[in-house]
Order: structure tokens, then C-alpha cells, then sequence
């Protein structure tokens, strides 16, 4: 059994934009690399993944071998599940990306541990539990071959709870950016598949119905002949089965400076790239090795994107040594004039084993207290140069909170559209599904946010061709979700905000006065943290009666309040109560991240863990 480990909310999640408008749909991308080892097992073992982002886990699977992947942001996941799943018995390996890149974080945490790439280490570990030996760790040191790699099971993979499918082309980049892990994971020489490979995957593909296919790649441009042939290669397949697929991939920024393979690119169907940005400061820029950003204007090379029917996500970064207070000025007024709405601006975060983390750690500049994973959360552990860390940290919220303003979000839709032409390359619609989606975005999101909003959604419009209205529309989703994302984890909640809730929580105590003066409950606010957090601890002794009032209460109380995030702490459940408290609980899957259950072990069984985050404690 391959787990991947449910990811805490991050600004990729894009929870607001599945939860009110693609209600069918659990996750973005599903996990390629699982599906991948899944093809490298041996074909005579039964072998299932579980993505805890989109369904349960089996807590007693019928497994002899439970194998657990995932990403920095996963790792305390990962170790509650390590912790659970060898406990009762199963033999547990660990791998991907952050255990090849700390692999000592892992130590005494599974029985095998995987560091590196799979292809070759994999199968090893495979034959050797077979002959009842297997190895406390795996390491692959050199780059693989992956002409050899097997197509991934898709088939082992619920493609129809993500809105885009994954694929690989190649692995590493040329450049060697002084922040970034790829080089160290991966290598300086990009390796690509043969076209025979993308082929069978993309036949292994076609016939799920998913139309939206993300290239994982780091730059697929790495290579640029080899680019250019699978892009000619994606041109002819499109043509031949009538456009079945709309691509989008991470490239770099230079990729404007080459019309011809940028041609290529837009005829095999690609309708979006995310370009590693970082900063508009050239000396910056320098400073982190982004040597592929200094030549040439970086606003004109966006715009050239847009010309030839591309929209641009893109990453910006503060923290570096030259960066001070007034870089985030300049980061708006870029991002704002670029009109890139998927603008995923981060702190400046040191990743074990790149150069940058070397370099900090011999100047003793980082901060030993944070975890490196997600950037985009507002803590960091580098300690910046030219300005305080506290400085650093209220300058990048504030900057968020200006990029998500309903006006910010339609500045950046005009100052794209301005520029933006339509591919000519046709695209599979399903046009009652993207009524029903605009239907729930006017409803759900433009007329929610007030009078302001709605001037600001038809401002967005004016002048603009209706053929480019669904771009538009697309943006104001992504813009009210990052908008969400960043109220509830990055922005301090607003002084009236907390008020209120504090208030409401008053009214709650007084409420359940009886029961709390019986121990039935506990409550505790924390006001001023990010997101405001109501822990609530359910003692063993509470009633159905108390129980019913209580959850009701705080059902009321996620719906009024945004910025809120609820723990229920359980030490054991309440007697009568099993059934409707876990109803109850798999409702509050509506409010995903923001609710976390705690509770012993014992009491793992029968919650949904992909509709709340669930926590375990030992007993004692």
C-alpha cells in the first residue's frame, strides 16, 4: 500500500476555488510519483495507493509493506503515519523529495528508508523483501536513466477527484540557482524520456476523459533540442485525436527570447507556464544566481507569453541579502503592472543540501526553530541582512493583503488582458460545466464580497473581448482563493474580527456554563494567532445533549467567522455519542484545514482524514 500523506493548506491548494466551485473535485494533481513506483513494483504483487488528499486511509489495510512519500510541507503527516502504521506491524519505507533531501529526520522513523530517485532502488528493496531481507536504506547517488521508466499506473489513481493529471518529461535543470533543491535532487544535466513513453502516456491518459495535463518538469526547456522535438511530437498527437488535452508546464523566463520554440509550444497546446521570476532586483537576482533573469526586460518577457495565447503563473521570493523594506514596494508594483494573478510570492527559505543553505548555515543565519517546506506560510528560517526578521515579516503580509484586494485582483485581469491574445489552438469545453461554474462564482464569490467586489469584477470586463472573459473569470477564482488563503494564514485577522469572535466565544461559554462547570468541556481562544484558533477539549463524561448544543454552536460559529480554525480534542469519545459525533465531524469537511481533530490512537477508526485533519497523541 503507497500512501501520499494529507498536505496542510497552502497557497497551491486552491481550496476555495474546489470547495465553491468544483465541488466534485478533492484535489489539484494527483501523486505521479506513487503511480510511478506503483509501475516499478513486481507485476505478480497486489499494490494500491491512497492519496489522504481525496479519501480515507484504511486503518487495518491487508498490506505486508506500507510505503509513504511526500514533501517537506508533509512531514509531520508523515511521521504521525510512520508512527501508526509500524506500530501495528507493517513493515513502513519513506521516500521522496524531503527524504532524500534530510534523510537523517527519518531516522528510527521507518523500518526502510528510500533516498533519491526510485527506479533502480526500488525494484532492489522489492527482491530483497521477497527473500525476507529487506534494507534499512536505499540510496541512489548517481541520475537514472529514464528512458527505462515504465509508464505510471493511472489506473491505480481516482483521476476524476483531481482537476489536472500529472506527466514527466524530464528530470534537472541547467542553471543552478542558489535557493533551489532541483540541481541537488536531480542534477545539472537534464535526463528526458524517449517520445515513444510520452506516447503510451498520454494513450493511458486519453482514455480517463481528463483534459488538463500538467508537465511536472522543472524547466522543460532544459534541453532544448529534445524540447523541441516533443513539442513537434505534442503538435502532430494534438492534431491527430482532435485536441484532446490542454498542457501547462514550468519553463524559464529566457523561453520569450526564442520565438521559434515558443511557437512550438503554443501549437502542441500549452495554455499556461509558471516562470521562476523571483524579484524585478537585478542585484538580487545576481546575488541568487538567476543568471537566465538578468538578460533582458522580465515585464516585456511576460508579455510576450501573453501575445502568443499563454497565461503566466509565476514565483517571487523576498528575504535576499539585498533585499530592505522598500523591495516590497517594487514587488507590487511589478507583480501589479505584470498582471500575473497567480502570483505565488514567498520568503526567502534555505532547503537543506543547496548552496544557500550551506552558505547561511556557515554564517549562522539560520533559524534552527523552523521548519524549511512551505515559503508561503509567512515564517522562514533565514535570518535576513538588511532588515529585521520581524520587519521582513510584516512587510510580506502587508504585501499579500495588497495583492489580494478585490481591486489588486482586477488591476492585474485588465493589465493581462491588454496584452493577451488568444491561442488558435483549440480546447476541449464542456460548456453546461462552465456555466454552472461562472453561475457559482457570481453567486458564491462576486456578489458575497459586496458592493466593491462587483464593481471591481465589471471594471475587470469593460472594454474586453467576451472570448477572453473566461481568462477573467478564471483569475477572479484564483484571486479569491489566494485571497482566502492568505486572510486565514498570513494576515494578522482584523482587530473588529477578533472582537466579535472573542465576543461570540463569551456567548458560547455562557452557554455551555453547566456543562463546562460539570468537566464536560474545556474551551480555550488564542486571538492572536494565525489563523485564530478555538481549541475545545470533549471529556469523556459529556452528554448527547451537551454534544448537540456544542457542535452546533460551532458550526455557526466556522460559518461567521473566516479567520477562525476549530480543535476538538477527544481523550475518549462520549458514551452514546460514537455515531453522531463522527457524523457530525465528516461534516465539518466543509471547512477542511481549518478544523483538526485530536484523539488517541485508539479512536483513529472510522473518521474521514481527507475531509479534516486529523492528529493522533499517544496514550499517556
Amino acid at each position: 500500500m503507497l500512501i501520499n500523506p494529507r498536505s496542510p493548506e497552502s497557497f497551491w491548494s486552491f481550496r476555495w476555488a474546489l470547495r465553491e466551485l468544483l465541488p466534485d473535485k478533492r484535489a489539484i494533481n494527483p501523486p505521479l510519483g506513487l503511480a510511478t513506483l506503483a509501475a516499478l513494483t513486481p507485476v505478480d504483487w497486489e499494490i494500491s495507493i491512497f492519496d489522504e488528499n481525496i479519501e480515507p486511509l484504511p486503518t487495518d489495510p491487508k498490506a505486508d509493506i506500507v510505503g509513504i512519500g511526500g514533501m517537506a510541507v508533509q512531514f509531520p503527516r508523515q511521521r504521525e503515519l510512520l508512527h501508526y502504521y509500524r506500530e501495528k506491524g507493517y513493515h513502513v519505507v519513506i521516500g521522496g523529495s524531503y527524504a532524500s533531501l534530510s534523510p537523517s529526520t527519518y531516522e528510527g522513523l521507518a523500518d526502510t528508508l528510500i533516498v533519491g530517485e526510485a527506479e533502480l532502488v526500488w525494484p532492489e528493496f522489492c527482491r530483497d523483501f521477497e527473500h525476507g531481507l529487506p534494507g534499512k536504506q536505499y540510496c541512489q547517488p548517481d541520475p537514472v536513466d529514464l528512458r527505462h521508466t515504465p509508464t505510471p499506473r493511472f489506473d491505480l489513481l481516482n483521476l476524476s477527484a483531481y482537476t489536472t493529471a500529472s506527466l514527466q518529461f524530464s528530470r534537472g535543470c541547467p542553471y543552478l540557482c542558489e535557493f533551489c533543491d532541483i540541481p541537488v535532487l536531480f542534477g545539472r544535466k537534464p535526463r528526458t524520456k524517449t517520445l515513444a513513453q510520452i506516447h503510451n502516456e498520454l494513450e493511458a491518459l486519453r482514455p480517463t476523459g481528463i483534459h488538463d495535463v500538467f508537465f511536472v518538469d522543472d524547466n522543460l526547456i532544459g534541453y532544448r533540442p529534445r524540447a523541441k522535438a516533443l513539442l513537434e511530437f505534442l503538435a502532430e498527437y494534438q492534431r491527430s485525436h482532435d485536441y484532446p488535452f490542454s498542457f501547462g508546464t514550468e519553463v524559464s523566463v529566457n523561453l520569450a527570447t526564442d520565438p521559434e520554440l515558443l511557437g512550438r509550444l503554443r501549437a502542441a497546446g500549452f495554455r499556461w507556464v509558471f516562470l521562476g521570476i523571483e524579484t524585478p532586483d537585478m542585484a538580487s537576482l545576481a546575488e541568487a544566481g538567476k543568471k537566465q533573469n538578468l538578460r533582458g526586460n522580465l515585464l516585456d518577457a511576460v508579455r510576450v507569453f501573453y501575445r502568443n495565447g499563454i497565461d503566466v503563473f509565476s514565483g517571487f521570493i523576498v528575504g535576499f541579502d539585498h533585499d530592505t523594506v522598500e523591495t516590497f514596494e517594487r514587488q507590487y508594483r511589478f507583480i501589479e503592472a505584470s498582471g500575473i494573478q497567480v502570483a505565488m510570492l514567498g520568503l526567502l527559505t534555505a532547503v537543506p543540501r543547496t548552496p544557500l543553505y550551506e552558505r547561511l548555515q556557515r554564517d549562522r543565519r539560520l533559524r534552527l526553530d523552523v521548519q524549511p517546506g512551505d515559503n508561503t506560510g509567512g515564517q522562514t528560517n533565514v535570518v535576513p541582512l538588511r532588515m529585521s526578521y520581524d520587519e521582513m515579516a510584516a512587510g510580506y503580509a502587508a504585501l499579500c493583503a495588497r495583492l489580494t484586494t478585490h481591486r489588486a485582483i482586477a488591476t492585474r485581469i485588465r493589465n493581462k488582458l491588454r496584452y493577451y491574445r488568444e491561442s488558435p489552438v483549440p480546447r476541449q469545453r464542456d460548456g453546461q460545466a462552465s456555466r454552472s461554474v461562472l453561475r457559482r462564482l457570481i453567486t458564491r464569490g462576486i456578489s458575497k464580497g459586496g458592493l466593491g467586489c462587483v464593481a471591481s469584477f465589471l471594471w475587470s470586463l469593460w472594454g474586453v473581448r467576451p472570448s477572453l472573459w473566461s481568462l477573467a473569470c478564471q483569475d477572479w477564482a484564483a484571486g479569491f482563493s489566494i485571497r482566502e488563503y492568505t486572510q486565514r494564514y498570513i494576515q494578522n485577522p482584523p482587530l473588529e474580527e477578533r472582537m466579535f469572535t472573542e465576543r461570540y466565544i463569551s456567548r458560547l461559554a455562557r452557554k455551555l456554563r453547566n456543562p463546562i462547570t460539570k468537566g464536560c468541556f474545556k474551551i480555550d481562544l488564542e486571538p492572536f494567532r494565525k489563523p485564530v484558533r478555538l481549541r475545545m477539549v470533549i471529556e469523556q463524561k459529556c452528554g448527547t445533549l451537551d454534544l448537540k448544543a456544542a457542535l452546533a454552536t460551532l458550526d455557526h460559529l466556522l460559518r461567521g467567522f473566516r479567520t477562525l480554525t476549530l480543535v476538538l480534542v477527544l481523550k475518549e469519545l462520549p458514551t452514546g455519542c460514537n455515531l453522531y459525533l463522527r457524523q457530525w465531524i465528516d461534516r465539518l469537511g466543509h471547512y477542511s484545514d481549518r478544523v483538526t481533530v485530536e484523539w488517541e490512537e485508539a479512536l483513529i477508526h472510522g473518521i474521514d482524514s481527507s475531509r479534516v485533519a486529523v492528529t493522533t497523541r499517544t496514550s499517556g
